[in-house]
């Protein structure tokens, strides 16, 4: 309602009022008597009484209480107190924008307990459910009732007796300010084993007292199961690979020692220093199939440990590699060219060893005897800042621009039962090698430069 009708209802009043007092002083007997006078002022304010009363009846006293500005009541008192109506459509404004931001931000937090792929728990201080989202149905197959009415340990009541404790310990943690995470099996309404985890959090009071706790519950039953099946078949072929490898050390032991009783039995009848001679042959594939052991036997060993990263300096690696290799690097007639200044890197000593000693075993395996070869080692920034790189390149046999992607396959040749030496650039070295950077936490890349140079490119974790 406008002003204008409020102030219609004033100068009503008033002009009833005033015609009340002209028709009195009119009257000289009414203003005689005393009597008269305290009667006439009492019927006076009677009426006022009455009148307001009926204002308040008519137009709601809770309106006039909550001094609505659309009210008449209300606007006769904004009439006569023009400050309060300001201050007081104000505050009304400001009441009615921070309930439509409570009423969002609690319609917001409706939407995610309840559709949230999670059991949403709150407990008070002394253990009581007093909260659990609707997913807690789909999780564990029982009601929602249900689960208020078992009382606070519900999940406890249903999980495995051997992860009770868990539940016990995240209470205590909670009661000392202290978040608790735990994984945890339990039983479905419908008899089948799951697996959930859970993180628990507490929360306080204004006075910082322990109130509640607050839990999130996931389903991680799927990664679990997986997480289960990747470490049985790892396991399998572990048990496999050791198998095979110390199966086949027994006849190639037995294979190199008859061809030594050979070479002693025909003694100076045969020259064995040519190549095209059986022996030879027999001593080269028997190498070969040494060097085939080990290294399937150090692909499997791979995954069953865990580095200790600390800050070592390259260049000290390469000097150990290279003193190792020295007597191989002189038959070759290999040389490295290595960096001014190698960078320092976080990795374990006896790994960085080995992911550069067979890189540079690579190198020489793919190198054709009688020409000479330089394997030419830079340091270089990486695009991301964490890291450093690491280019190791040499006019080795070239790899086919299709055959990059199969670099690091094991027992991947260039083709098919091909017996090239570019297949030495292939195969379980550097597979073995590329699962050792990856454990250090870096990467193994392999790509051309021009016509003839191949390059690997180690990125390392920069020590800081």
């Amino acid at each position: 309602m406008s002003k204008r009708v409020g102030r219609g209802l004033l100068h009503r009043w008033l002009f009833f009022f005033t015609c009340g007092v002209i028709a009195a002083g009119m009257n000289e007997f009414f203003w005689s008597s005393p009597t008269i006078r305290l009667v006439s002022i009492g019927v006076g304010l009677f009426s006022l009484t009455l009148w307001l009363a009926d204002s308040l009846l008519a137009h709601r006293l809770e309106a006039f209480l909550a001094l609505q500005p659309s009210t008449p009541t209300s606007q006769v008192l904004f009439l006569l107190f023009p400050r309060a109506e300001k201050a007081t459509r104000e505050l009304s404004a400001r009441l009615s924008s921070q309930q439509e931001k409570l009423d969002t931000v609690i319609r917001r937090y409706e939407l995610l307990t309840e559709h949230v792929a999670a059991v949403i728990t709150i407990h008070d201080a002394q253990g009581t459910l007093t909260y659990c989202s609707p997913y807690a149905e789909v999780l564990t197959g029982f009601a929602l009732d249900d689960i208020y009415a078992k009382g606070g340990h519900f999940f406890e009541n249903i999980s495995h007796p051997e992860d009770r404790d868990y539940f016990v310990r995240a209470r205590r943690l909670n009661e000392i300010g202290e978040a608790f995470q735990y994984r945890f099996r339990f039983r479905h309404k419908a008899g089948m084993e799951m697996w959930a985890e859970s993180r628990s959090v507490p929360l306080f009071s204004s006075t910082g007292e322990f109130s509640s706790s607050l839990t999130v519950t996931l389903d991680v039953t799927r990664t679990v199961r997986y997480q289960q099946q990747v470490e049985d078949t790892n396991r399998d072929l572990e048990d496999f690979t050791f198998l095979v490898s110390n199966n086949m050390k027994e006849p190639l032991f037995t294979i190199q020692g008859m061809n030594s009783l050979l070479r002693e039995e025909l003694g100076e009848k045969v020259t064995f220093s040519s190549p095209e001679h059986p022996c030879s042959y027999i001593a080269t594939a028997a190498a070969q199939l040494e060097l085939l052991v080990n290294q399937v036997l150090e692909y499997a060993q791979l995954s069953a440990t865990d580095p200790k990263l600390s800050r070592l300096s390259l260049a000290s690696i390469f000097d150990e590699v290279l003193s190792d290799f020295q007597p191989k690097l002189l038959a070759e007639e290999v040389s490295v060219s290595l960096p001014s200044s190698p960078p320092a890197v976080l990795g374990e000593r006896r790994q960085l060893h080995a992911v550069f000693g067979n890189i540079l075993e690579t190198y020489l395996r793919a190198h054709s005897k009688g020409s000479p070869m330089t394997v030419e080692i830079s340091s270089s920034e990486s695009a991301d800042p964490r890291f450093v790189q690491i280019d190791i390149s040499a006019e080795a046999e070239r790899i086919r621009p299709e055959d990059l992607a199969s670099t690091f396959r094991p027992f991947r040749g260039r083709d098919s039962g091909s017996r090239s030496r570019s297949a030495a650039l292939n195969g379980p070295t550097l597979t073995s090698t590329k699962k050792l950077i990856e454990k250090l936490g870096g990467t193994l890349s392999a790509s051309l430069e021009g016509d003839t140079r191949t390059k690997l490119s180690v990125q390392l974790r920069k020590a800081p």
